[in-house]
């Protein structure tokens, strides 16, 4: 739930001063990989997060 809330927070920061969409559903990490799974496919592996963000955003996310 956090998560979702920082991408909301993330989608409004980035999108709304361009007139982007800012509401979305995000998949879990079981969503990915059922839809994966019926599509004949299997996640392998996940990238490990990177720290791209500066300033107040890195502190706020």
């Amino acid at each position: 739930m956090l998560d979702n809330l920082r991408l909301t927070a993330m989608d409004a920061i980035g999108n709304i001063p361009f007139g982007g969409m800012i509401w979305a559903r995000y998949l879990t990490r079981a969503e990915w990989e059922g839809l994966a799974a019926e599509s004949g496919y299997r996640i392998a592996r996940r990238a490990a997060p990177k720290q791209y963000r500066k300033s107040i955003y890195r502190l706020l996310f």
